[in-house]
């Protein structure tokens, strides 16, 4: 072994075989730093997913509750503050209490600030924030506006039964629903009516039946073609909702879902409407300015495997039907219980007149969120309230998971220090012998760089196989329990959370642990060897 050069090692494997005392030091440090791999992991994933459903629950970094002046639009005010498009949305937030829908929370959103800006969990294979938001907003016919101070509508009577029957226009705002007047049963007529209360939105035109009392209710049936839609702009009558609003059949949905199909077709002069109900209902001609149904991203718990259809709730409290497009792990800000959709439909949707438990909210990515807030309050829109991820996050740490968590990575900690303390202290307890045992292969020739080659590879073979197979341990043993382990008082969705341990947390611990063990070895081997010296072979018995 000694013309072969492997001294150094033999002499380590040596001690190591024949010092049971070394091989329980390290049995214990194999021990304790197994719990130090698990209490690391077991926090850093554990600090991870507080972070994640912090930034779920709240929906973005800071998240403010606001009110907004009377006659302003908070998406024109928002795109003011912030003209990049990177920093800030606009939201229309509505939790429904309603029987049937109660907890069902439904955004309304501006689609592309919002993926800016909206903390998003996707599913592997799932598009992004980004690619949704598109699909969130397809074109649609744009609204037929009403702003002079009366409407009238020309229309072209093939027939209509029952007699009397009247027409009527529903609108967004004001009063609603506006009484034109009665149609004749055959002829061209125009019908007036004036507006109170707009700008307002057509939503639809109404044809009934004469009221009950004036004989048995029978269904409404006929055909007829509108030629004008007009409103009074200072004494002129102009085109409402522009020229082309009776040219495309696209602008306008006919009939209900209960009745019948109606027929409506684009004619030259106009629109031709042919249509037949049931008794006691309307036939109904609407606006059509939205998608039907309104395409929405929802959560995945509010959805059964490959659902596309859903009735969601409007921003008016009344059920909405809605077009899946993407089925969320965590819906930002409404995690379990939330719906996304277009913030310019909804409202279209809900008349232009959401409920008063509606909230309008400012959503703002991390950066410049001082800089947009001033703009804001100097726009005129108050700041109710103020949430951030931080807070949240900062929440969650101080419950008690996270503190038990933060507890057992302190004590596994000390438990590691404590056993290699132990392992290095063998080697002093051991230290007289193991000088006279060095001193005499010193005056046998074995040079010193030697002896101090066994000295540290014996501690690199204890110390490293602790922390090796240790290491090993824990990692295994948080794969196999971390699932188990409580993080949260309240359980947030399944697959929010995630239990891959980062790389980091574990390579710190993992580069500090073989710096203070190699310190300590180099300190104890080199006060072994210098203590060596001949002396110690006349001053102990053979």
């Amino acid at each position: 072994t000694g013309r072969g050069g492997g001294l150094g090692t033999f002499l380590a494997i040596r001690h190591v075989a024949r010092r049971p005392s070394g091989v329980r030091a390290t049995m214990v440090l194999i021990t304790a730093l197994a719990l130090t791999t698990f209490a690391v992991s077991a926090w850093s994933v554990g600090h991870n997913n507080q972070q994640r459903v912090a930034a779920a629950e709240v929906g973005a970094p800071t998240v403010l509750t606001v009110n907004v002046p009377a006659g302003k639009d908070l998406s024109t005010l928002v795109a003011h503050a912030d003209p990049s498009g990177h920093q800030a949305a606009a939201v229309d937030s509505y939790t429904s209490s309603a029987s049937g829908s109660a907890g069902l929370t439904v955004l309304a959103v501006d689609p592309r600030r919002f993926a800016q800006v909206a903390t998003w969990t996707a599913r592997p294979g799932q598009p992004s924030l980004s690619a949704l938001a598109a699909k969130l907003a397809p074109p649609a016919p744009a609204p037929v506006t009403l702003s002079g101070s009366a409407m009238r509508v020309t229309v072209r009577v093939g027939s209509v039964s029952p007699r009397g029957s009247t027409l009527s226009a529903d609108v967004t705002t004001g009063s609603s629903p506006v009484n034109l007047g009665t149609l004749p049963s055959k002829g061209t007529f125009t019908l007036t009516a004036p507006l109170t209360g707009c700008p307002c939105v057509l939503q639809d035109l109404d044809l009934g039946a004469p009221p009950a009392g004036l004989g048995t209710a029978v269904p409404v049936a006929g055909s007829v073609t509108i030629t004008a839609l007009q409103e009074d702009q200072g004494g002129h009558w102009v085109a409402a909702g522009g020229a082309r609003a009776l040219t495309s059949t696209s602008a306008w949905r006919a009939g209900q879902a209960d009745t019948p199909p109606d027929q409506i077709q684009a004619v030259p002069g106009g629109l031709a409407w042919k249509f037949s109900t049931r008794p006691a209902q309307d036939a109904i001609l609407t606006s059509v300015n939205r998608p039907y149904p309104l395409p929405a991203i929802a959560s995945s718990a509010l959805l059964s495997g490959g659902q596309t259809q859903a009735t969601g709730v409007g921003l008016d409290g009344k059920s909405l039907g809605l077009h899946i497009i993407a089925a969320a792990v965590a819906v930002p800000s409404a995690p379990a219980n939330g719906q996304i959709v277009d913030r310019t439909y909804a409202e279209l949707a809900a008349g232009l007149a959401p409920v008063a438990t509606t909230e309008e909210q400012v959503w703002l990515a991390g950066g410049n969120q001082h800089a947009i807030e001033a703009r804001l309050q100097a726009a005129g829109v108050s700041i109710a309230s103020s949430a951030t991820t931080a807070a949240a996050a900062a929440a969650f740490a101080r419950q008690g998971p996270a503190l038990s968590s933060l507890l057992f990575l302190a004590d596994a900690a000390a438990a590691t220090l404590l056993a290699a303390g132990a392992a290095i202290l063998d080697l002093y307890l051991s230290a007289r012998r193991r000088r006279y045992e060095y001193a005499a292969l010193s005056a046998s020739g074995v040079p010193f760089r030697t002896l101090r080659r066994a000295v540290r590879a014996e501690l690199a073979l204890l110390l490293g196989f602790g922390i090796v197979f240790g290491a090993i341990i824990g990692a295994i043993a948080a794969v196999v329990t971390l699932r188990s382990v409580p993080e949260f008082i309240t359980a947030p969705p399944a697959g929010l959370l995630s239990y891959v341990p980062p790389a980091l947390p574990l390579v710190v611990m993992l580069v500090v642990t073989i710096v203070v063990l190699a310190a300590a070895a180099a300190l104890a081997s080199s006060t072994l060897i210098r203590g060596v010296s001949l002396d110690q072979l006349r001053e102990t018995p053979t």
